[in-house]
């Protein structure tokens, strides 16, 4: 690993010569203290933020997510960082059962009083000490790798917890995108310690021991909005400032700015397409099973 320039606004990276997987090039104090920086942006104003366009775009996902996974009758599911719980309720919807795992209590207490719906607040470590000789069909990890200081250990971890059969899905932001040349790529965050290419995702999945049965990129209505939008207005300030004056925005003046947002995915939709079938999406999926 080599530490080189990158557009990265928060830290160097150190950048892999032989598959080009990028990690965050921090303090080691950082890295102790790393379950206080992520319960900093994903607390109480990340999980109660809500609006109809933030609903729409979660449901996409859940359906584009569901659709890919191909799952055949009723399926135990453990999705690691679920977020607002949205995939969850999706997949409790059609019959399966589905718990989370998150270190933040705020998103467990939300999730269970908005869908009924268990999410366990301990590490993956603990969680796997705990379930002794349970395990799942299928381990979701959307947007939630990255997240990770040592992701070969949590490679391990997760294996353990599949079935013989069993599915991962997994999500990352892609260092091989055309969005990781701006630096105001929302990619590039204060809570992410690691950027997958494609080839480091691959080699992160067979490390596991998975067989990877898909491989490729997808390319959000939104990004290129959240990308350009912010780089014309030379955004600078720290992520948790900027998220802040977001919510601050409401109104009418919200609905057009998420309108218009919409609206310029929508007419960007062919080069999207493209860029996706070029694996150069913003987002980098991986499907994989477990042999």
């Amino acid at each position: 690993m080599s530490v080189i320039p990158t557009p990265c606004r928060y830290f160097p990276l150190a950048i892999c010569a032989s598959c080009g997987h990028a990690s965050a090039d921090r303090d080691n104090r950082v890295a102790d203290h790393d379950d206080k920086v992520q319960l900093e942006f994903f607390g109480a104003d990340f999980v109660h933020t809500s609006g109809p366009f933030l609903t729409l775009y979660e449901a996409i996902a859940a359906r584009r997510i569901y659709k890919a996974l191909r799952l055949k009758g009723s399926s135990r599911i453990l999705e690691i960082g679920p977020g607002r719980g949205a995939l969850m309720a999706y997949l409790a919807a059609r019959g399966h059962e589905v718990t989370g795992l998150d270190i933040s209590p705020v998103i467990a207490q939300t999730i269970l009083e908005k869908n009924g719906l268990t999410v366990l607040t301990e590490s993956l470590s603990a969680h796997l000490k705990r379930s002794n000789r349970e395990r799942y069909d299928v381990v979701i990890m959307c947007h939630v790798l990255e997240h990770f200081v040592e992701p070969t250990n949590i490679a391990e971890q997760v294996f353990s917890l599949l079935k013989p059969g069993g599915k991962l899905y997994v999500a990352v932001p892609n260092m091989d995108s055309w969005h990781s040349r701006w630096a105001e790529w929302p990619g590039y965050a204060l809570y992410h310690w690691q950027y997958f290419t494609r080839r480091s995702l691959a080699r992160w999945g067979e490390q596991a021991g998975l067989r990877i049965d898909y491989l490729g990129t997808y390319e959000s209505l939104s990004g290129w909005a959240n990308t350009l939008g912010r780089s014309v207005l030379h955004y600078r300030r720290q992520v948790a400032n900027v998220e802040r004056s977001a919510r601050a925005v409401a109104g009418w003046k919200r609905h057009v700015l998420e309108a218009a947002r919409l609206g310029l995915g929508a007419v960007l939709s062919p080069i999207r397409w493209a860029q996706a079938w070029a694996g150069r999406g913003e987002e980098l999926v991986l499907i994989g099973t477990k042999r």
